[in-house]
């Protein structure tokens, strides 16, 4: 079984707020997943489990310095 908590692409917590029933929106719902990242999940992983914010936000300075 995968665990919802930890993210698919580094193993760490994601911090799903979803996950923690609050009734505060999750972090992610505030973000644009790119889906080049998307598709860098593992396909066991798809829809199973989040992306951590560390992981996206790595991402999108990868993005930025190829694009300086």
């Amino acid at each position: 079984m995968i665990p919802e908590n930890v993210c698919p692409l580094c193993g760490q917590e994601n911090r799903c707020g979803n996950l923690a029933q609050t009734t505060a929106p999750c972090w992610c719902s505030k973000e644009s997943f790119p889906q080049e990242l998307l598709d860098s999940v593992p396909g066991e992983w798809v829809r199973k489990a989040c992306i951590c914010k560390r992981c996206l936000e790595e991402y999108k300075l990868r993005k930025t310095r190829v694009c300086e």
